[in-house]
């Protein structure tokens, strides 16, 4: 563990590093539609909210698998250890989540208000913010295209760079592919490494990476 703070969150809270557009789920969801959100191997924690209050979380080992699927997950659910305020500072929130070896907390308002998802990045230095999960929206969107599906080699890289477009590296070519589909100019400088459908980071929505 790092004894200095990162430098990128030094004065900074909670607010201003979490992700404030995460996708939550209704309070009356199913334990079958907990699971079926978790077949995404991005979907690490659910977000259950009423009127724009947290009222669960939900990771996966919450739900045991003999659990009647048709009943609710909510009473499987669980708030202690999981949520933060808003105005706790960054490196404070940072160093809770090392201690308990967790990633993720739900942030609220005073009152119970879902404010968003703080998802600690996989270098466990910094958190992921709005424009990590566009960009990993983005390529999940490019890595299921069929042109990428198709033009994608076994055991070759793809790199991203956020705002613009997946890159295939086979170790002997680079290749980067519009959004069309169509061949664009070769891979630009400090991408992001990716390999096969995986992510670097990992991102909110329903506690996304």
């Amino acid at each position: 563990m790092p004894a200095i703070a990162p430098p990128e969150l030094i004065g900074k809270t909670v607010g201003d590093v979490l992700v404030r557009q995460p996708k939550t789920s209704p309070v009356d969801i199913s334990v079958d539609q907990a699971w079926a959100c978790f077949a995404d191997d991005h979907v690490h924690m659910l977000l259950l909210t009423e009127s724009g209050r947290l009222i669960g979380t939900l990771i996966r080992t919450d739900l045991p698998s003999d659990l009647d699927g048709t009943g609710l997950a909510l009473p499987h659910s669980r708030m202690s250890g999981r949520t933060v305020a808003v105005d706790m500072p960054a490196e404070q929130a940072r160093l809770l989540l090392l201690a308990r070896g967790q990633r993720r907390f739900a942030v609220v308002d005073h009152d119970g208000t879902i404010v968003g998802l703080l998802c600690l990045k996989r270098r466990l230095t910094g958190f992921c913010s709005d424009a990590d999960v566009s960009a990993l929206s983005r390529l999940n969107k490019y890595m299921k295209a069929p042109f990428l599906a198709s033009g994608a080699r076994k055991g070759a890289f793809m790199y991203f760079t956020p705002g613009s477009v997946p890159v295939e590296h086979s170790g002997a070519e680079h290749l980067v592919v519009d959004a069309f589909g169509g061949q664009a100019a070769p891979d630009q400088p400090g991408a992001d490494p990716v390999h096969e459908r995986q992510g670097t980071t990992q991102v909110g929505g329903s506690a996304r990476r």
